[in-house]
């Protein structure tokens, strides 16, 4: 039960400070899925208070892997499982700035669980017959320093060149704040 507490205090912190969260369902219509799953961006929330930061990274797969299908070929395969290893670590994906913090645990999703990888008459068979897959991680941090933390970095735009921007809503003590990360911009002072 707790490992749902994190997002659970994220999705509650970031709907009653009036910021829009959308939830994202693999059962997609074609009316919701250019509003929920749009490669080359990504989503990350983020609360900050007493001490604890939780934040959420949702980005379709392609972004990371070029591709969003379950993984096919042995190369798939390993780029996937090399890229589930590399998200545990909520500093594969962004660092807090003077905060001294220190992850203390993570939920990441298994969009593949519960669908089949085949091969048609031994063809590399390439199709998206379940949806659009993305990643979706839910880090919990402690941090010494909470309120002293004045930014964010991530170098994710350098391993991931079809990450093009990702768009930040923010809740610390200061008040609340969105903005967008970029390529030519990978970091936000606060």
């Amino acid at each position: 039960m707790t490992r749902f507490r994190n997002r659970i205090v994220l999705v509650s912190l970031l709907i009653l400070s009036g910021f829009s969260v959308q939830a994202h369902d693999h059962a997609h219509t074609d009316d919701n899925l250019a509003a929920a799953h749009v490669h080359g961006q990504a989503e990350l929330n983020i609360v900050i208070e007493q001490g604890e930061a939780f934040a959420e990274w949702q980005t379709p797969l392609d972004n990371l892997l070029g591709f969003e299908h379950v993984p096919a070929t042995d190369a798939q395969k390993q780029r996937y499982t090399a890229l589930r290893e590399s998200m545990q670590s909520v500093d594969a994906v962004f660092t807090l700035v003077d905060g001294q913090c220190v992850q203390h645990g993570v939920e990441l999703n298994q969009p593949f669980v519960g669908h089949h990888e085949h091969n048609h008459d031994g063809h590399d068979h390439q199709h998206d017959e379940h949806g659009h897959f993305e990643l979706q991680a839910t880090y919990h941090l402690k941090c010494a320093e909470g309120d002293a933390i004045t930014g964010l970095v991530t170098n994710l735009f350098a391993r991931y060149p079809r990450l093009q921007s990702i768009h930040v809503q923010l809740i610390n003590n200061r008040g609340q704040q969105a903005f967008e990360l970029t390529p030519a911009k990978p970091n936000q002072r606060w």
